[in-house]
């Protein structure tokens, strides 16, 4: 007697006058293995595979030659089940069956009178099923794994240690953590904030002092911000943080730290400077990271054209 973990399922798509015979013989101990659901039309065949994708689909050539064209056409794209075509000898039917997905084709007499063979051919074309199913799997988890080892690639190009700006994380890779922020904050029902800032000069700034005011910022976002958080590079002159399991009036509260340690000159090289600050958090009505930086952005532009400094929230 086969086990629970043992059992497979099939689909029989049939309305020919043996059918009741055939789901008789289905349910004999030879095939105490299977469990079996039924359809009488390829229609209705469909939709049992989308709701519980099965092993074997045993479609009797009656539906599929009398299935309409958009019906017909399913069998050779879906990818739920391998199709074994149950008919009479007819060259015509089988041939067209055979080029449009059916993997294998059994005649009826021998199914009705030769419950070996059928529980065999079965058995084969499940296998055969698993085994298309586990290539498929694998060819997309290399496919997977070359995409994420051209992204780390990219990233260690990019995370080269460098002066000023060039010692962030780059935009692109801010972005996509942004993405995965995103998502990671929605499964786990925690909250998350953006802020995105700018540094301002009174007067004009060298080329030698703008490396230096790069670099000045960079430290001072790092050591003002905490250690999960995450900093980079957002547009020209800009930098983005993500503060993870933190409210407006926490990031608030980040961005006025931050801001004091950078209006604070390190040298008469540097002129007077003004950060500005756009706040926003994931919430319902701001639920995309798309949302999120068109919010920000917004905020940090009046932020910037109100008051010098100011933090908006």
């Amino acid at each position: 007697m086969a086990t629970q973990l043992d059992r497979r399922s099939l689909v029989l798509a049939s309305d020919h006058k043996d059918r009741w015979a055939l789901r008789a013989l289905l349910e004999a101990p030879d095939f105490s293995s299977w469990e079996v659901h039924e359809a009488s039309s390829i229609e209705q065949a469909r939709f049992v595979l989308q709701m519980e994708p099965c092993d074997v689909l045993l479609l009797d050539s009656d539906l599929y030659r009398g299935g309409d064209p958009a019906a017909v056409s399913w069998l050779a794209t879906q990818q739920r089940a391998p199709v074994l075509l149950l008919s009479e000898p007819e060259t015509g039917v089988i041939v067209s069956a055979l080029r449009n997905g059916a993997r294998q084709w059994l005649p009826r007499d021998v199914a009705l009178n030769q419950p070996e063979i059928l529980a065999a051919t079965l058995q084969q074309v499940a296998q055969l099923g698993e085994m298309q199913r586990r290539a498929r799997a694998a060819g997309e988890a290399l496919h997977d794994c070359r995409r994420q080892v051209s992204r780390l690639v990219s990233l260690l190009w990019d995370a080269v240690p460098g002066d000023g700006r060039r010692s962030w994380f780059p935009q692109r890779h801010m972005l996509e953590r942004l993405e995965e922020e995103v998502s990671r904050s929605k499964r786990h029902g925690e909250t998350l904030t953006v802020v995105l800032g700018e540094i301002r000069a009174d007067g004009t700034v060298s080329a030698e002092g703008s490396n230096e005011l790069a670099t000045w910022t960079v430290a001072q976002v790092t050591e003002g911000k905490r250690r999960c958080d995450v900093a980079g590079q957002y547009g020209p002159h800009g930098f983005m943080l993500l503060l993870p399991n933190t409210s407006d009036e926490g990031a608030v509260h980040c961005c006025r730290r931050i801001q004091v340690r950078l209006e604070t000159r390190s040298s008469n090289a540097l002129p007077p400077l003004h950060a500005s600050f756009g706040v926003v958090s994931l919430s319902a009505e701001v639920a995309t990271a798309k949302g999120l930086l068109s919010r920000a952005e917004e905020r940090l532009e009046r932020a910037k054209a109100r008051v010098a400094g100011e933090v908006l929230a």
